[in-house]
């Protein structure tokens, strides 16, 4: 999330844009494992938000950097899959498509 911004983690929550499409891609992740029969804890957003709400301004998380710096990353294998899990339980992930969207405008290579 924070790449597609161009923000570090620790700003996203107080960025109003970017704090919206984080909830909404949580949303939708939530509706997709809930589709495909995966129980999530029922205040993992909340605590993911809480979690995310600690980190210092200026802190940016190693697949960030990697994306950044167009070395491998794990985007693939973790934010990557929503579109896959998404196809599979027949629902549509905009907040995601929006996601990939902004990584690759502002030239990184989620894939």
């Amino acid at each position: 999330m924070a790449p597609a911004f161009g923000l570090k983690v620790g700003q996203v929550l107080s960025h109003p844009q970017a704090s919206a499409l984080l909830r909404e891609a949580m949303a939708e992740v939530e509706r997709i494992a809930t589709a495909l029969g995966i129980e999530l804890p029922p205040d993992c957003i909340d605590e993911k938000l809480d979690f995310i709400g600690r980190f210092p301004p200026d802190v940016t998380s190693s697949l960030q950097r990697n994306l950044e710096a167009g070395r491998p990353s794990e985007f693939v294998h973790l934010s990557g899959a929503i579109p896959r899990f998404a196809r599979q339980a027949d629902l549509p992930c905009p907040a995601t498509d929006e996601i990939l969207a902004r990584l690759r405008a502002r030239g990184l290579q989620p894939d």
